[in-house]
């Protein structure tokens, strides 16, 4: 881990302040020629050696013209890549367990894969003993990890890695014993002034902040202005920032005001990049970070350090307090402290309760309006006979691809909010940006419209989704879930009403959910349940580390209590629920530590338990992957094919895997598809395929998120599109793509994981880009994606898929209807789309005037009176 440099908490204006020791100083340089000066000899510097590995092709040469310091840097140019790691190391050096050490290196490139850099043994099983993975820009820039080693070691090496075509340059590599965070003032910039955090002060509204639910805005207390933010028992416990970029190796200090409730008040602050890697979870970050003690006075308070980002460029502020606080005029600069001064001198924030609405109805805009005289927050800026400044308005309301679809002029006053009401008439994702006068500062809103539908239950619909039922009332995720046309539920991690530690916690103790399983049917939801999740009084002997709290891993010690289990839910639930899944992806360690001949075995048991049962229920087997072909192949040979009605399978995909590795070759989607539906002519017959979890990532429709840290590429698994930038638009147009190549290649049924918790996504926004193929957002406001995934199944509702076709740069959905039929269609490049007799939407549902085709952007194509054979002819 990171850990702060020059890190103080202080009380300033004269109060006593609390100091960090200082960092250890640091030791003798153990890296030789880190320098990369010559000889060099194939190309790599003295005492630096190639270990390249996997299935690529790079060149390592000496740099003379683009150096950083020196003579000399190395270069290395991957020219070919598809598996391993291009990388190389140094000469060995010792390291010991627990002693800190300094990483010091400058690079720049252009490749777009992290950088691995870390201190590694040289040997199996390359023990890491302190890294981190970071990203390189065109320009030279230092980067810094300091920790302690894990383990002891007399010969390891320093290790730099990537994954990825392009070019990496290195130089000024260095490894130090002890913590050494500061660069040479002379290597670095003077720093700029001015506050990095939008409405700073509150006066706006809740604008640029989150959890939006997690605090109120006090127009009663405030430091200074009208306003602050007050953190109470009840609300969500902390505040953070909107995402500001910073500069590496630069000093920044953030303060605020505080004033508590009670004496003594514990407050943490953070200061951390606002991303890493993606992951579900929020991963090692650069970070400063303190805590510090509140007193009942408002008090001005200071964390200082030097920023050291891994991954991206922007940083956010976290204010997580002990008790009930109030927080105003919050300050992150370059340099030293200076006094408060806002970001802007006019702030706009907008707010609306809609999230999400239906076409029709009415969303009432709120617009707050801050302005500040000479940039000082105390004084509002009056005309001479004291009435508040009339300030120009305009509303404006833009569509997904940020074109304006109405406009609203209005006049208000700095410091009284304004409204503004529009009526959307056509579904789509919309977003409405509020300017005053000429300010750069806009406040802006965005929300869902989704068409109206009925909630008739559909037992052959295609699409479904992961969401958890909640009685007696819904949350706003539920009716999300409803609103978008998801007409299946898969019971498993959300709504886990089935699984055997919830149903029979205790062996002969039955717990029934028929209140929770009726609402998701009165609202016209099919139900898919997964079968799983052993209670620990049920698993055979097992290492602890199986254990997922009230449930395990680990296979059944007997038979037949997994025999009874199953059948006593499929009994109970048998008029309400006639789809089940046996167990949840068994070929990953952490849902199943049995073989796979043990899964084909509890496979076999349950798909007889179930017809016992319910003779006419549909018997799911496998929850396969395509990354585990042999485990597959393992399960198959058991004759498994005869124990299931149909086979299942996760993909999570990004736009990449939806578009062609070469031209006329299969994409990704349908490779998988393509894969299992060979692999049942080998080892029985073709069932039917349910995809039954999987997801595309997406950003929330936000005009400010930064500009780096969602990455194209799948959540897990395939790491096509690697870390190119992701747009909200991109992971719509890759959504529809995906389900739509899914279906033309054979999946019958796709339940999408997931919609959200209880709130959306998580609340922050240094989680936006994590676990970020939810489809809403931090605060349960639909992403693109949710508002793709509506117009997809508005459009294919009762579609019967006849497979894809390829045609002069144009791919080809064919679905027949009710009455004539329909087209998915999207082109390699921009073109006019002119066919008589049809109507042509755009991605969100809406008729297209004059259809143009931009580049992987899907259309519908409607022909009701063509058939599909003829639509064909008249699109090629």
């Amino acid at each position: 881990m990171s850990f702060p440099t020059l890190l103080w908490v202080c009380l300033v204006m004269g109060l006593t302040a609390e100091e960090v020791p200082p960092a250890a100083s640091a030791g003798q340089e153990l890296i030789p020629n880190g320098g990369m000066e010559g000889p060099y000899s194939a190309g790599i510097a003295a005492g630096w050696v190639k270990n390249c590995y996997g299935d690529n092709e790079a060149v390592f040469a000496e740099e003379t013209q683009d150096v950083h310091g020196g003579r000399s840097a190395q270069r290395i140019t991957c020219v070919r890549f598809t598996s391993g790691g291009v990388q190389c190391h140094s000469a060995d050096l010792a390291i010991e367990k627990g002693k800190p050490y300094t990483i010091r290196l400058w690079m720049k490139g252009d490749i777009e894969s992290p950088v691995y850099v870390g201190l590694r043994k040289h040997g199996p099983p390359y023990t890491s003993y302190l890294k981190r993975h970071v990203r390189v820009k065109p320009q030279w820039r230092a980067y810094l990890i300091t920790g302690e080693a894990s383990d002891t070691d007399p010969r390891c090496g320093l290790y730099l890695m990537f994954a990825g075509t392009g070019t990496l340059l290195v130089d000024d590599v260095s490894v130090l014993p002890g913590i050494c965070r500061q660069m040479p003032a002379s290597q670095m910039p003077p720093p700029e002034k001015g506050n990095r955090i939008y409405n700073s002060g509150f006066e706006a509204g809740p604008e640029g902040w989150t959890p939006t639910d997690g605090f109120t805005i006090d127009r009663s207390v405030a430091h200074s202005g009208r306003a602050s933010a007050r953190i109470g028992p009840d609300d969500f416990r902390g505040l953070e920032c909107r995402p500001f970029p910073v500069r590496s190796g630069m000093p920044y200090t953030a303060s605020l005001w505080i004033k508590a409730e009670k004496p003594n008040t514990p407050v943490t602050l953070r200061l951390f990049e606002w991303a890493d890697e993606g992951g579900d979870r929020p991963s090692s970050r650069n970070e400063l970070s303190a805590r510090l003690t509140a007193s009942t006075q408002w008090s001005r308070y200071r964390l200082t350090g030097v920023v050291w980002p891994d991954m991206w460029e922007h940083y956010v502020l976290r204010i997580t307090p002990g008790g009930t606080v109030w927080i105003d005029d919050v300050q992150v600069e370059e340099g030293e402290l200076t006094d408060y001064r806002p970001r802007h001198p006019m702030e706009v924030g907008a707010e609306t309760p809609i999230r999400w609405c239906r076409v029709g109805d009415r969303v009432e805009v709120l617009a707050h309006v801050a302005i500040y005289s000479s940039m000082e927050k105390s004084s509002p800026e009056k005309p001479s006979d004291g009435s508040p400044q009339a300030v120009p308005l305009t509303y404006t309301l833009e569509d997904l691809w940020s074109r304006p679809v109405q406009q609203l002029s209005r006049s208000a006053s700095g410091g009284e909010p304004d409204r503004a009401t529009f009526t959307l008439d056509r579904p789509g994702m919309y977003r409405v940006r509020v300017q005053a006068g000429d300010s750069p500062a806009t406040g802006e809103v965005w929300f869902g419209v989704f068409p109206h539908r009925d909630r008739a239950l559909r037992p052959n619909a295609f699409f479904g989704t992961h969401v958890r039922a909640v009685v007696p009332q819904p949350t706003n995720t539920f009716l999300a879930s409803e609103a978008m046309g998801a007409r299946w539920v898969r019971l498993h991690d959300f709504g886990d009403f089935c699984h055997w530690y919830v149903v029979e916690p205790e062996k002969g103790r039955f717990v029934w959910h028929d209140a929770e399983i009726q609402e998701l049917r009165a609202r016209g939801f099919m139900i898919l349940a997964n079968l799983g999740h052993p209670p620990l009084w049920s698993a055979r002997p097992h290492p602890k580390e199986q254990d997922r709290g009230r449930w395990t891993a680990a296979p059944p010690r007997n038979m037949a209590d997994w025999e009874n289990y199953v059948f006593q839910t499929v009994q109970h639930y048998r008029p309400h629920i006639r789809h089940w899944e046996v167990w949840n992806e068994p070929c990953w360690q952490g849902f199943f530590s049995g073989t796979p001949e043990e899964y084909a075995e509890l496979l076999k048991t349950a798909y007889q338990a179930i017809k016992r049962a319910d003779p006419q229920a549909v018997v799911i087997g496998g929850c396969f992957s395509f990354h585990s072909p042999e485990w597959t192949k393992r399960v198959l040979r058991q004759d498994a094919l005869r124990f299931m009605d149909a086979l299942s399978y996760h993909v999570y995909w990004g736009p990449a895997e939806t578009e062609p590795p070469a031209p006329d070759q299969p994409c990704y989607i349908q490779q998988e598809v393509r894969h299992f539906l060979d692999l049942m002519r080998e080892y029985g017959q073709v069932k039917p395929i349910y995809m039954t979890e999987g997801g595309v990532r997406c950003p929330p429709f936000a005009s400010w998120l930064p500009p780096e840290g969602f990455i194209r590429s799948a959540p897990f698994g395939s790491q096509r599109g690697g870390y190119r930038h992701l747009t909200g638009l991109d992971a719509a147009c890759g959504l529809v793509r995906g389900m739509v190549e899914m279906l033309s290649a054979g999946v019958t049924t796709i339940c999408y994981y997931y919609t959200g918790g209880d709130r959306g996504a998580m609340p922050w926004f240094s989680t936006m880009a994590n676990g970020y193929y939810v489809l809403l957002d931090y605060d349960g406001r639909p992403k693109p994606t949710m508002m793709a995934y509506s117009a997809l199944e508005q459009q294919l509702d009762g579609a019967r898929p006849l497979g894809k076709r390829r045609k002069n740069n144009l791919t080809i959905h064919l679905f027949a209807k009710r009455t004539g039929s329909l087209a998915v269609v999207w082109s390699d490049q921009h073109r006019q789309l002119s066919i008589q007799g049809v109507q042509v939407l755009d991605l969100m549902g809406n008729p297209m005037p004059t259809p143009t085709l931009r580049p992987g952007e899907p259309v519908f194509v409607l022909a009701s009176h063509l058939q599909p054979e003829q639509l064909e002819t008249a699109l090629k």
